[in-house]
């Protein structure tokens, strides 16, 4: 990614030298001489507007830090410049050209604009259903007090969605690196010092006032107020500063906005008198707006499209609505608009509000043509298509959608009350024939996770995800690939060495766990009852296996699963496990759509697509609903199939478990501090293909223990082929393809530049040494895991007989001399599970609270423990343990 950004940079600078060139040249050209003579108002704000918007294009490209605002700019700037308005000046025309082949190299991807476009649609579809619950009031020339929702000013134009949601979209998308690379920025703070110099030739040859000039400090502190989360604030903050905006109207459409959105909020606690003051705002500025922007340089204005359908919104509260003014404003909002679908499906809604079907119908055809919101947009046009007893027209929108979405074509005189029954029972079958589909997918999902656990019989193959289905093809396909590798001796091994590590039982209740916890997040099935009664449900069909899953364990610890215990495991499915817990959910949703009605629906099917994005499944996806809240009635448990189920093994199993992904956490977290200065040594984490592919050579023949507790390995790419194998016990070394001695964490030495291992009962040591990297950052690193990752808890314990006092443990501190001196800290600690995570330390065994207790020391400037034991006791002085109690399990000790 970054390759492709420097290139691009390069084809920029050297296709803009040109350009560049042009605009230093232009100081000398006559037609920038002074122009103040015979130069209109009009032209002098015209001048300076066109100049303040490439201004303020390019710093809310540097401020937004966002690649989805660089691409709005350039639409701004390419689809929009009326030409026949535009000053026709070199110089700005030199800065636009400058401005616009900057953008073009860092422009998104259409791909990626797709899932906020997506959840813009479906918030707009569910705003529809909202403002038109009964379609029956279209059929019937719906008047604007039937539909009580403004979509313009509640839901508002793409434009200004994101702007105002930024900070929750930016959550994922910024996380998924959509933010302005550094290089792409550089380019932009270039481009910011040349329209200084533009900005004063042009006020030379124009002889504009400077206060119409925006300076840099004043659209920097305007981008801040616009990113402002607190509307009310924002408000403010844009009135202290608008005397600096006389020419750039876009700042008196914003402030507009700001006070319409003030006015409507249901989030916020004013009183109606109140209210009125703010609506009253926004009709004097978007007045303003409009008188200024009466000379508009842009062709396709999105945000006068948008003032003009809010204004139109806030005239239909009038008493005495001026609907030929507000036919006309939702008429120049269709025009300023020209091909942007998002403000053409408000323009149809608002069309719709006044009774202009006719308007409304030819915009839907377009939309439903485009397939913008197709499904919602075509609904509304069957509907209007009634209205107009339009059946040939009607006959031509049901040619391209299933006529099951639209609304029905009335026989003589039917009732439309039917009709509007007829139209929410199609939509409920639809709606139940998606959630049966959705279910099926969703529950494939984790059955192909469940037979890969034991399926998987050599980890160079590729298999398709169809071969772990519970197709009768699929199932025989895994048979017979079982046969052929239990037919070769080395190939059995290695499956069976596999399945000694995999942890099957574990493997099986973390599918379960998962599949359970993404079902009852969603909003779909966000029921308490329903929750309780699936998990008990599959739990006893878990302890219904529990005997046959125990043996397939055992089995697999011993290394012996047999072919015939593989044939076993094939009749443990997943489905069996969960088909009646299922029944139960499909029940319940197949009622839920029943009773629901057509607001309902549209919110039910939202959340539906939501949960088929949530867990990646195949769906016509349109994400909606993020501003919704769930209120959580009932705390859930983290694991509602523990390794209880199958007893004591499984248990420590899980722990065991625990214990290596703790570790294998902390490796890799110390590791990435480590810069590889070369290609000498290579770095293989636990997963990766290439730490499973370095095991299945030949060395490990005889030392298939070394892979199932291994972590890391260090390898060395040199000619000396000296490896380092990180496991959860210590350092195995492989010296020219032969493993050698296992040193523990603890006993490794430093020796200089030097690591020492051991070699063998002989010669007592190795020296492991590096030129990629700094071995002190290394050994530092065995340090810490030798003294953090306590496999035997034992090494860490120190009994002491009778009652256990401060003073007696005091004695302690005393004999350390590290412990006594300036700048440390001593504590005497509950070993919880939060006390042991917060100090990094990590125990295969649980600690009884009850019998033992931490003491431990640490820097106070760095954090680093300096010393540390588990007491074990009998008993504990009773004052001693009120105190601990008293202070949450912690004593500073003075």
């Amino acid at each position: 990614m970054e390759d492709k950004i420097i290139n691009k940079i390069t084809e920029y600078i050297e296709a803009n030298e040109e350009t560049r060139q042009l605009i230093l040249s232009s100081i000398a050209n006559p037609s920038l001489r002074k122009k103040s003579v015979g130069t209109t108002d009009e032209e002098k704000i015209k001048v300076a507007y066109a100049l303040n918007m490439c201004t303020v294009s390019i710093s809310q490209i540097i401020d937004y830090d966002d690649i989805n605002v660089l691409e709005q700019e350039y639409e701004t700037i390419l689809n929009n410049l009326n030409l026949e308005q535009i000053p026709k000046d070199e110089a700005l025309l030199q800065i636009l050209k400058q401005l616009l082949d900057t953008i073009t190299y860092f422009r998104i991807e259409e791909g990626e604009k797709e899932m906020i476009e997506k959840e813009y649609q479906q918030k707009i579809k569910n705003a529809i259903w909202t403002a038109i619950p009964n379609f029956g009031l279209i059929v019937a020339g719906g008047k604007p007090m039937t539909m009580a929702i403004s979509l313009a000013s509640q839901v508002g134009i793409g434009y200004m969605n994101y702007r105002r949601n930024k900070v929750e979209y930016g959550i994922e998308l910024e996380r998924k690196n959509w933010e302005l690379q550094k290089t792409a920025i550089e380019q932009f703070n270039g481009l910011r010092r040349e329209l200084f110099d533009t900005a004063w030739r042009l006020a030379d040859a124009y002889g504009f006032p400077d206060g119409y000039r925006l300076t840099e400090k004043q659209i920097t502190q305007y981008n801040r107020i616009l990113m402002d989360q607190d509307e009310m604030r924002k408000y403010e903050r844009l009135e202290s500063i608008k005397e600096d905006f006389e020419a750039y109207p876009p700042f008196w459409y914003f402030i507009g906005n700001v006070a319409n959105y003030i006015s409507r909020s249901s989030d916020l606690a004013l009183t109606d008198e109140t209210r009125l003051v703010y609506r009253d705002k926004a009709l004097e500025y978007f007045e303003k707006y409009q008188e200024l922007n009466r000379f508009n340089i842009m062709r396709e204005d999105q945000l006068a499209a948008s003032c003009a359908l809010e204004y139109a919104d806030l005239l239909l509260l009038d008493n005495n609505t001026n609907v030929d003014k507000v036919n006309e404003l939702i008429d120049s909002a269709v025009k300023t608009s020209k091909n942007q679908n998002d403000i053409l499906e408000l323009c149809a809604i608002a069309y719709l509000k006044i009774g202009e079907q006719k308007k409304a119908s030819r915009i839907l055809r377009l939309l439903v043509n485009e397939d913008y919101n197709s499904i919602i947009n075509a609904q509304l046009l069957s509907s209007i298509y009634v209205y107009e007893h339009n059946r040939i027209d009607y006959e031509i929108l049901s040619s391209r959608i299933d006529v099951d979405y639209l609304y029905p074509m009335p026989q003589d005189n039917e009732d439309l009350e039917i009709l509007q029954a007829e139209f929410g029972g199609k939509q409920k079958s639809v709606l139940k024939m998606k959630y049966k589909i959705v279910l099926d997918e969703f529950l494939d999902k984790y059955v192909i996770e469940w037979n890969k656990i034991t399926s998987i019989f050599d980890n160079a193959t590729y298999y398709s995800t169809s071969f772990f289905l519970d197709t009768p093809k699929a199932k025989a396909e895994r048979r017979a690939q079982a046969r052929r590798v239990f037919a070769n001796v080395t190939k059995r091994e290695r499956y069976q060495q596999r399945m000694r590590e995999i942890g099957y039982e574990l493997n099986l209740l973390d599918i379960l766990n998962e599949m359970v916890t993404n079902l009852f997040d969603s909003p779909l099935f966000s029921d308490y009852t329903l929750e309780q009664e699936v998990k008990d449900e599959i739990r006893r069909q878990i302890i219904n296996k529990k005997d046959d899953i125990n043996q397939l364990q055992e089995a697999m610890n011993r290394g012996e699963f047999m072919i015939n215990a593989y044939f076993v495991s094939q009749t443990i499915t997943l489905r069996q496990i969960v088909e009646n817990a299922f029944r139960l959910i499909s029940h319940f949703a197949m009622g839920q759509i029943e009773a629901a009605n057509i607001n309902e629906i549209s919110y039910m099917e939202s959340n539906l697509i939501l949960f088929c994005l949530n867990n990646e499944l195949e769906q016509p996806a349109i994400i909606v609903n993020k501003d919704a809240e769930t209120i959580h009635l009932f705390d859930k448990t983290k694991e509602p199939f523990t390794p209880q189920l199958f007893g004591a093994n499984a248990v420590a199993q899980k722990k065991n478990a625990e214990f290596v992904t703790e570790m294998t956490m902390f490796i890799k977290e110390k590791m990435s501090s480590i810069d590889l200065k070369n290609t000498q040594t290579s770095i293989y984490f636990s997963g990766y293909p290439e730490f499973n592919g370095y095991f299945m050579s030949t060395t490990f023949v005889n030392h298939p223990d070394v892979r199932g507790h291994a972590l890391m390995i260090l390898k060395d790419n040199t000619n000396r082929k000296f490896d380092l194998v990180f496991t959860t016990d210590g350092i195995v070394s492989i010296v020219k393809d032969r493993v050698k001695s296992l040193t523990p964490y603890g006993e490794v030495k430093l020796k200089s530049d030097a690591i020492l291992l051991y070699r063998n009962e002989i010669v007592l040591t190795r020296e492991y040494k590096t030129l990629s990297f700094d071995v002190n950052i290394l050994f530092d690193i065995i340090k810490q895991l030798g003294s953090r990752f306590v496999k035997n808890i034992d090494e860490k314990v120190e009994y002491i007989e009778g009652t256990i006092t401060p003073k007696l443990l005091n004695k302690w501190f005393v004999e350390k001399e590290e412990a006594m001196a300036t700048g440390v800290t001593k504590i005497y600690a509950v070993p919880t599970d939060d006390v042991l995570d917060h100090l990094g330390y990590h125990f295969e065994d649980n600690l009884d609270e009850e019998k033992n207790l931490l003491q431990y020391f640490y820097d106070n400037n760095s954090g680093d423990i300096l010393g540390l034991r588990v007491v074990r006791f009998d008993s504990i002085d009773s004052n001693f343990q009120a105190v601990l109690f008293e202070r949450n399990g912690m004593i500073k000790v003075n």
